[in-house]
């Protein structure tokens, strides 16, 4: 421990006198067995005239690899994180068919990215790598042949489903009661507690008639949040 005797806080100074952005000021590691598994390093910024400002980086090692950053703060206080589990999908350019009375996962292709591959693009859901919050967000574009619907009875849904199992109330729909079928989207959004090993996929359901979907104005994304 660090103590003082005084109305004074102690303080530990680590300091180099580096010459770019990003070389180590200082750095406090933690070992587990002599080897090296996680870590505070303390970073020169991008002003290296006056060298008046910097950032801090959280380094961890995975079971049998390396000691990579994980977090950074920069001197803006800007946060990333680049390995934080998350996906945005689009599907192919082409249209789709629903058959009337069922309902399809979407298969999504396209990655704008799939940050730790968590997202299967053979089974259309995403796996939650570990338990948290995550945000989920769905659009869809859809038609339908028909020009118009009679009252209640044919429709377009979507909404989310959890370890297979649809949630309540997290769903949306056109087209009912003659609200019109042609071309035109559904969007959807909101905040799942997962467990690691939870999936999460969308839905699209045709009700009464058959309706279509296309891909390439289709998304699906994922990040965790907390």
């Amino acid at each position: 421990s660090i103590k003082t005797t005084g109305d004074v806080y102690p303080q530990v100074t680590l300091g180099a006198n580096r010459s770019s952005e990003n070389n180590s000021l200082g750095y406090v590691v933690g070992r587990w067995n002599n080897t090296d598994v996680a870590a505070i390093d303390f970073l020169a910024g991008p002003d290296t005239t006056n060298k008046d400002d910097g950032k801090i980086g959280f380094n961890t090692r995975p079971s049998g690899g390396g000691m990579t950053r994980r977090m950074t703060i920069d001197s803006n206080g800007y946060v990333t994180k680049p390995n934080q589990p998350g996906c945005t999908m689009t599907g192919p350019n082409s249209w789709a068919t629903i058959n009337s009375n069922s309902q399809t996962i979407p298969l999504l292709t396209n990655a704008q990215h799939n940050v730790g591959s968590h997202y299967n693009t053979s089974t259309g859901k995403f796996t939650a790598p570990v338990a948290g919050r995550y945000l989920a967000s769905f659009n869809a574009y859809t038609d339908s042949n028909e020009v118009d619907s009679d009252d209640n009875s044919k429709s377009q849904y979507m909404y989310f489903v959890v370890n297979d199992s649809g949630i309540g109330r997290y769903h949306g729909i056109r087209a009912y009661g003659n609200q019109g079928d042609n071309d035109g989207t559904m969007s959807m959004s909101f905040v799942v507690e997962m467990s690691a090993n939870d999936t999460i996929s969308p839905q699209i359901g045709a009700s009464g008639y058959d309706v279509r979907w296309y891909g390439g104005h289709t998304t699906f994304s994922v990040i965790l949040l907390a």
